[in-house]
């Protein structure tokens, strides 16, 4: 599996919402091209897609 479809199945299984999702994928395309930015709470994903995206990456990982 490539690393992209990888990250973008983990973010797939994780978002609660659309809006998550999208949000999440923004997060780690950011993070991959070395700028994360800040977000606020009202503007980041939920706390629930960022632990369950946490979540998914393990399980992911001991699947490889």
């Amino acid at each position: 599996m490539s690393e992209d479809r990888f990250i973008d199945d983990a973010v797939k299984r994780s978002a609660e919402t659309a809006e998550d999702r999208d949000k999440l994928t923004g997060m780690v395309a950011q993070a991959a091209a070395g700028t994360p930015t800040a977000t606020t709470e009202q503007d980041g994903p939920s706390d629930a897609s960022i632990l369950n995206f946490a979540l998914n990456l393990e399980y992911l990982v001991s699947r490889v």
